[in-house]
């Protein structure tokens, strides 16, 4: 390369035809080195896919002219480079990084947004979270996430002898805390997505009578008072234990909360309303003369504090032991029970609607959950149906030789059979008319009168 000369000046020759119709003067009358850099305006874009630097052992990719090492595992450096595609294309910051970032990182920031939810909400996730670092430790980055992990989180949850549905739920939240980071655009995709986990297991257990009564039998005073108030109103648990004076109105005979599990799902958001028995009337009238201020609990525990969700399980383990009640289809009985036995009891002798409301639902099909079959229920609809339809189980031909069945008159009764029990005659089956099998008509022979004897 000769002096004087800029640099690049052997490429002028090849930009200068294709650029000067689009720069004009500027582009001539411009030194070659202060010009726009044309040729260089194909790196001045992201790599299409990572490429291995062999001396360091990471995949880098260009970005914006600069090489940029991405990772050393090629699925996460790949996952990076196309986040920092969607990025650049919407116009973000390319420098955070939130493949990088660990898992626990990124759930704590979750869990910041969700400070306004409920506090059951909040907890519920927080467990879920806690439960899923247990296992595949604080350390793990969100880029390097796999499938693998949820298997893992699930063997050992199933290994310490979790139910289906915590499994269920533990992994629901791990993926929804990177759904929530999609949606956010902190990340440009979920590496978890279409994970296939475990059914939940539903509740179908039914307290019986004679079950109810045992847990009565072992149980003190004041938890006693929490069992009977349980079952005839179908409340939640956690309803009656954060049932507060202000709440109970005695002259309405109702319990009236104002905020409720249903709130947030109602369109227009209405208190819940649960109409008292009348001996739960009168166990509130005898509690009441305890002097209480309006936002005192209703229920209290033997040291005059209100129940806990933990001492609420707690002691029903106990009084499960106590009152030797084992249980039934891998299904044991708790204090959600109550309210399963109490929709089961009450379905059919209200409309659906009035049963909803009673449950505190807003749909019919979050109701038929708690509707569940028993023998009880199956002998009180026989007996509906026989006393609606008029149908006679001892049903007869009376004396005249009348085939009389219900309320069916089939005709006199002629049968030569040895069941003279039928109410029908086998010679007279015409009368109900030919029976058609595709193209062919099953009835009686050509020529056989149809006319009535």
């Amino acid at each position: 390369m000769k002096s004087g000369r800029p640099v690049g000046h052997r490429l002028g020759h090849r930009i200068r035809s294709r650029a000067s119709a689009h720069l004009g003067f500027l582009w001539q009358s411009t030194p070659f080195h202060r010009r726009p850099n044309v040729a260089r305006k194909s790196k001045l874009r992201i790599s299409e896919k990572p490429r291995l630097h062999g001396k360091s052992g990471w995949w880098c990719a260009t970005v914006f002219g600069k090489r940029k090492k991405l990772d050393k595992d090629f699925v996460a450096a790949w996952r990076k480079l196309k986040a920092l595609r969607v990025r650049a294309k919407k116009g973000l910051d390319h420098n955070r990084d939130w493949w990088d970032a660990s898992f626990a990182q990124l759930a704590d920031e979750y869990l910041d947004k969700l400070t306004g939810k409920k506090p059951a909400t909040y907890r519920s996730f927080r467990y879920g979270i806690l439960r899923a670092l247990k296992i595949i430790g604080t350390t793990i980055r969100v880029a390097e996430l796999r499938k693998f992990h949820l298997a893992k989180i699930e063997k050992h949850l199933e290994d310490d002898d979790y139910s289906p549905t915590t499994i269920k739920d533990t992994i629901t939240t791990v993926q929804g805390v990177l759904n929530w980071a999609v949606e956010f655009e902190l990340i440009d995709a979920t590496p978890l997505p279409k994970y296939r986990k475990l059914a939940a297991r539903c509740r179908t257990r039914v307290i019986t009578r004679a079950e109810f009564a045992a847990l009565l039998r072992h149980t003190d005073r004041n938890f006693r008072w929490f069992l009977v108030a349980l079952r005839p109103t179908g409340c939640r648990p956690r309803e009656l234990r954060s049932l507060i004076w202000e709440w109970v109105d005695l002259d309405q005979e109702l319990w009236i909360i104002p905020e409720h599990k249903t709130t947030t799902r109602q369109r227009e958001p209405q208190p819940r309303m649960i109409p008292l028995p009348p001996r739960i009337v009168r166990m509130c009238r005898w509690l009441a003369r305890e002097p209480h201020s309006p936002t005192e609990h209703v229920f209290l525990n033997k040291l005059g504090q209100p129940y806990s969700k933990d001492c609420l399980v707690r002691k029903m383990d106990r009084l499960r032991d106590r009152a030797e009640i084992g249980a039934k289809g891998g299904e044991r009985i708790v204090l959600y029970s109550n309210r399963h036995t109490f929709g089961t009891e009450h379905a059919g002798k209200v409309s659906d609607i009035e049963l909803v409301e009673l449950m505190g639902h807003t749909e019919t099909c979050m109701t038929r959950r708690y509707v569940h079959s028993s023998a009880g229920r199956f002998r009180d609809l026989q007996r509906r149906l026989q006393t609606r339809f008029g149908v006679l189980e001892n049903a007869s031909a009376s004396g005249n030789g009348s085939g009389r069945f219900g309320n069916i008159d089939w005709g006199p009764c002629q049968s030569t059979s040895r069941d003279r029990r039928s109410p029908i005659d086998c010679n007279q089956m015409h009368r109900i008319g030919p029976l058609r099998k595709g193209n062919e008509i099953c009835g009686p022979a050509q020529g056989t009168s149809h006319e009535p004897h």
